[in-house]
């Protein structure tokens, strides 16, 4: 292989080329089809790149239509919040309402019933005297009953000791004149007397 001198003032020629490298037809063949290969590679780069302008204005075209969905979205948000906070100021002035009259409904009947109770109460306490008073006195005249009985229970209870007293000493004397009758007539029949 011929080396090339690395200061050469004339430039070289495609020939010259040749012969320094000693380029054969294979070599030269390749060197075509590189050509060929770089030209369609050109060729292909510039149909991506015309592809590539033609996706990015779509893009571009895409990206319009994103921005005013975004910004219809945006403003469907903003009236849908709106709303809610116009539905959330209506239902609180409506709650305190329904606060404020039931508040006064439950006082009201509180008072009602409070009023009710305590006439019941009273109405109650007067009953339960009376019945009180009642029973107090049934209590206190069956007492005295009871203790009427009682005593003229006493009065029979001692009548009857001193007639069973009595009885006794009676009974004492009939058993004594029993006894003896009964000796006497046994006496008598065994011939003792």
């Amino acid at each position: 292989m011929n080396s090339l001198a690395v200061v050469d003032p004339e430039p070289l020629n495609s020939v010259q080329w040749r012969q320094v490298f000693d380029m054969d037809e294979q070599i030269q063949v390749q060197l075509a089809r590189l050509e060929s290969d770089v030209q369609h590679t050109n060729r292909e780069v510039a149909d991506i790149k015309a592809d590539l302008r033609r996706t990015n204005d779509k893009l571009d075209a895409t990206n319009q239509r994103v921005d005013v969905l975004r910004d219809r979205v945006e403003q469907g948000f903003h009236d849908v919040n709106t709303r809610i906070n116009g539905v959330q100021e209506k239902l609180t002035e409506k709650i305190d309402g329904v606060r404020e009259d039931l508040t006064g409904k439950i006082e009201g009947v509180r008072e009602d019933l409070t009023q009710k109770i305590d006439g019941v109460r009273e109405d109650l306490t007067k009953k339960i005297d009376g019945v009180h008073d009642d029973l107090t006195k049934k209590i206190d005249g069956v007492h005295d009953d009871l203790t009427q009985k009682n005593d003229s229970l006493r009065g029979s209870l001692d009548g009857l000791r001193q007639d069973l007293a009595s009885a006794k000493v009676w009974a004492l004397g009939l058993y004594f004149a029993l006894a003896s009758s009964l000796l006497f007539v046994m006496a008598k029949g065994f011939h003792w007397l």
